[in-house]
């Protein structure tokens, strides 16, 4: 998954996010997936090891069904 999405950190003190984005970014952590500058969907928080693997994988498969 990383090949494909490829994580960045953003230090949201010292950094906007670039392009545009559904919302503020309020919890952390919120990894967004983002695609040609616009917000594809976000995951916010941490849930665990099952439901994080299983939601970056339906935003993978999200991001792949709009290509």
């Amino acid at each position: 998954i990383g090949r494909q999405i490829p994580l960045r950190m953003i230090d949201l003190d010292h950094e906007r996010p670039q392009g545009s984005l559904r919302g503020p970014i309020i919890y952390t952590p919120t990894f967004v997936l983002v695609e040609n500058a616009r917000e594809v969907g976000r995951i916010e928080g941490y849930p665990g090891d099952t439901f994080f693997w299983g939601l970056l994988d339906r935003l993978v498969r999200q991001l792949n069904s709009q290509s």
